[in-house]
């Protein structure tokens, strides 16, 4: 298949070749996405397990399933490598996907450091390649009308509160089963809700920063509560809560804005009494995050999900991992 390129390599073909590296739980609901958007030829899944890289392969039909990365990254076809490998991986799979001349999409987080994210934001630059981050909750409806609203000076937030609760007392994944890797409640769900915060707001400076980590889980010893809180230079005032020492998943958001009382569950936005301003879309459905990834890859434009532009994120996880000790 022949391919054009424009002066920031983006290709601009039918489809790009896809390399998969990690093909655990979130994979397959990227797999869901690309397929229906069938934009991507399946060629490669890496994995360390080798019945459950090849069941994958089978499933979403892949070309070739392997354990070691050198192959896939050597072969011309592949122009994307797909990052959904345990999240103290991402950094190194990133990396040698970019040394391979590679475009990158990672699950967020894009590393477990800030510096490791500053190296690959580097390589990304001299290697003349891409890297872009999921981001996911910047691709929720009721945070881009909130977004678009405060850009446009039609709404202000004096403050934003929420709560993350994820199932993770015996290291749980959102399957039912027994992790392989231990979680990180700032660097991985705390990316979440700060991204998501600071990009509704606009992405302002964030002023007067606090962090607290509260208990470790006996076995894993992973932080299972942390509390996070920051003030804009327009005197917003955010704060988050988030856990693992739950026994059940919650997303909600409450906003005091200058209009009324907003919350934000599980993606949908109403006002405090219940009236329905933006309706949801389903947490695992990724065709919005996932097309704007490969428009933003074969275009060469700007994207929200660039790793560039989620980099102020990273500098206050860094800034709350500093505060709280977290582990």
């Amino acid at each position: 298949m022949t391919r054009r390129h424009d002066a920031r390599k983006g290709l601009i073909s039918k489809k790009l070749g896809l390399c998969l590296v990690g093909p655990g739980g979130i994979a397959g609901m990227h797999m869901r996405a690309l397929g229906a958007l069938d934009v991507c030829d399946n060629l490669w899944v890496v994995g360390d397990i080798p019945d459950a890289t090849a069941h994958f392969a089978q499933e979403w039909g892949f070309s070739q399933a392997t354990d070691d990365l050198v192959a896939p990254l050597s072969d011309s076809s592949v122009d994307l490598v797909y990052v959904t490998s345990p999240n103290a991986l991402h950094a190194t799979h990133a990396s040698a996907a970019l040394r391979a001349g590679k475009h990158v999409a990672v699950e967020i987080p894009a590393a477990l450091t800030l510096a490791d994210a500053e190296m690959l934001s580097h390589l990304s630059t001299t290697v003349d390649r891409r890297v872009l981050v999921c981001h996911t909750m910047r691709s929720y409806p009721a945070f881009r009308a909130l977004r678009d609203q405060i850009a446009a000076g039609e709404l202000e937030i004096t403050q934003l509160l929420s709560i993350y609760a994820i199932k993770r007392r015996h290291n749980e994944n959102w399957t039912g089963g027994t992790r392989a890797w231990v979680d990180n409640l700032l660097w991985h769900h705390g990316a979440h809700v700060v991204d998501a915060a600071l990009w509704v707001l606009g992405m302002p400076e964030p002023l007067e920063v606090s962090a607290r980590a509260g208990q470790r889980n006996r076995e894993f010893g992973m932080t299972m509560d942390l509390a996070i809180g920051f003030a804009t230079e327009q005197r917003t005032l955010v704060s988050h809560v988030l856990t693992y020492n739950s026994a059940s998943d919650l997303s909600e958001w409450r906003l005091v804005t200058d209009r009324e009382l907003m919350i934000v569950a599980d993606g949908t936005l109403t006002t405090i009494d219940g009236k329905l301003l933006v309706a949801g879309s389903e947490w695992w459905d990724l065709r919005e995050q996932d097309g704007a990834i490969i428009a933003a890859i074969r275009n060469g434009e700007p994207s929200d999900f660039d790793l560039e532009a989620v980099m102020p994120s990273m500098r206050l996880l860094d800034r709350c991992q500093q505060l709280s000790g977290v582990v």
